[in-house]
């Protein structure tokens, strides 16, 4: 089980929540609370796929280790039908755990915006079982 700070919650809802579709960012884990989020005002300017900014993103989890903050996984929005992980991000997480195989797991949450109101779907990836799982994120005051 994982904890989000309000704060992130909020900082998500104010740049993710109000951005186009198919944006996003990072998060970062202390202590089992997602606790550090960087919002990627780079490369998400293509309409059916979220593009990270690779280079910029990999500085700051480089900055978040100095602090003891872990990568922990990509956030970013979908259209608002669809709640669930795109075969895109299936692939792209596939890449990126093949790439990092020191990474056990990674957590991919979904925004959805429907009628000014932001919801967020959470899903784990484990790179022993190779799938997603809905899991369950308690926030945090």
């Amino acid at each position: 089980m994982y904890f989000i700070k309000n704060t992130i919650l909020k900082q998500i809802k104010d740049t993710i929540g109000k951005a186009p579709i198919e944006s996003g960012g990072i998060l970062g884990l202390k202590d089992n609370v997602i606790c550090a989020y960087y919002f990627d005002k780079g490369d998400f300017c293509k309409i059916d796929e979220y593009r990270p900014n690779i280079k910029k993103l990999n500085s700051v989890i480089n900055e978040w280790g100095n602090k003891g903050i872990s990568f922990i996984g990509i956030i970013h929005s979908h259209p608002n039908s669809y709640k669930i992980p795109s075969l895109q991000d299936c692939n792209y997480v596939d890449v990126l755990m093949k790439q990092n195989r020191f990474l056990e797991k990674i957590i991919l949450p979904i925004v959805i915006i429907e009628n000014n109101d932001v919801q967020i779907y959470y899903y784990e990836y484990l790179q022993q079982v190779k799938d997603f799982s809905s899991i369950d994120v308690l926030i945090m005051e």
